[in-house]
């Protein structure tokens, strides 16, 4: 059974997932359990009790359970592949975790089992879409690991559960750990999602030589791809707003991850680097929280928290001054030369400005052709 305290929530983690169930988190639980999803614009789909996890929610095809190693991502019908990885990253496993510690309704608990269970049945090893793309393994082996730690107090789940999950995990760490994305130009976010997936799985089976060696191998892929994938002015390389989100989350909770089990592997400078991360993006949102678009955005994320609920106690470790989270600062006037973004701010008006290197150290990337585009908001 999973132990308690090995993520960077508190020993207990009851208390944190009772006190930190919203009603979004109670209405996002109350539709998994009746088997209703909807993902990246999808709207409500009902997907079946436990869902059909290969089920594509814009065309209503199932993917085949072909060899993952050859598979066809695309189809002319209009399908959409991400829409299957989105529904098993698991995301809404901490919805359910928090429902159940808060209301003690058994449907929470009793969907989390049936959808353990059910994607260890229905997506054999090797073959079809879920192991056909090793960021997605990534980000599912993190939410599900984070699932297992809030789960794992339940002493109703039985042994036979965790059996199955656990060995699941363990495979998808070999996994990992043989198909990283590298590549020596052409890596970018998703290199960054597996080394985060291995630290998850290295925390995990930290007793283990395995686990020894994936979190090693994780946490150095965070210290040397911060420094290559963020300018030091804090911008993503990749030079897309909604993927400079998404990485700033993968090299957070990676590096808090390892930070809390094995400091010594992230070296001096990690945290200012990812400081400075969160001051571009303090300075793009505009003052209703909202980000402008520039550059490529598939609303990907690592879990469905607020960052910047793990951020504020770790103010002094990034870098930031105590204030809330849109804050930090940086509500002025700012220039990012090395990512090539300009943000003019007034009394009642933010201008974000795009002009600069193209992403991916010039190879081209979620920047697309965005130069010189701007958002302005008035009033």
């Amino acid at each position: 059974r999973p132990a308690a305290g090995v993520l960077w929530l508190d020993a207990d983690p009851v208390p944190w997932s009772q006190a930190n169930c919203t009603e979004a988190d109670r209405a996002l639980a109350d539709s998994v359990t009746e088997g209703v999803f909807d993902l990246l614009g999808s709207g409500r789909i009902g997907l079946g009790r436990p869902p059909a996890w290969r089920r594509d929610l814009y065309t209503g095809r199932d993917w085949p359970l072909t060899p993952s190693w050859r598979y066809r991502w695309y189809w002319a019908d209009g399908s959409d592949i991400r829409t299957v990885w989105e529904l098993s990253r698991g995301y809404h496993f901490v919805a359910l975790a928090r429902a159940h510690w808060s209301t003690g309704d058994p449907r929470y608990r009793t969907a989390f089992v049936e959808h353990i269970e059910s994607w260890i049945r229905d997506n054999p090893v090797g073959y079809g879409p879920h192991w056909a793309s090793p960021m997605d393994a990534g980000i599912r082996a993190a939410n599900w690991t984070l699932a297992a730690h809030l789960f794992g107090p339940d002493p109703v789940i039985p042994e036979s559960v965790w059996y199955r999950l656990l060995e699941n995990l363990f495979v998808t760490g070999l996994y990992l750990e043989r198909y990283l994305e590298w590549h020596p130009r052409y890596r970018g976010n998703h290199y960054v999602a597996n080394g985060v997936g291995l630290v998850y799985l290295g925390v995990l089976f930290r007793d283990l030589p395995d686990g020894a060696r994936w979190c090693h191998r994780g946490a150095r892929i965070l210290a040397t791809e911060l420094a290559r994938q963020v300018h030091a002015d804090g911008v993503s390389f990749e030079a897309g707003l909604g993927y400079h989100r998404v990485i700033t989350e993968l090299f957070t909770y990676g590096g808090e991850l390892v930070a809390r089990n094995v400091p010594a592997l992230l070296p001096d400078g990690y945290w200012g680097r990812v400081g400075r991360m969160y001051r571009f993006l303090d300075a793009y949102l505009a003052d209703d929280g909202v980000a402008p678009m520039l550059g490529d955005s598939d609303d990907g994320r690592l879990h469905l928290l607020a960052v910047d609920a793990l951020v504020e106690p770790r103010r002094h470790r990034l870098g930031l001054p105590p204030a809330r989270f849109s804050g930090l600062g940086t509500r002025r006037s700012t220039a990012f030369p090395h990512g090539g973004f300009y943000v003019l701010r007034g009394p009642s008006g933010h201008l974000v400005v795009r002009c600069g290197p193209v992403g991916l150290e010039g190879a081209g990337s979620h920047d697309h052709n965005d130069q010189l585009s701007f958002e302005l908001t008035l009033g």
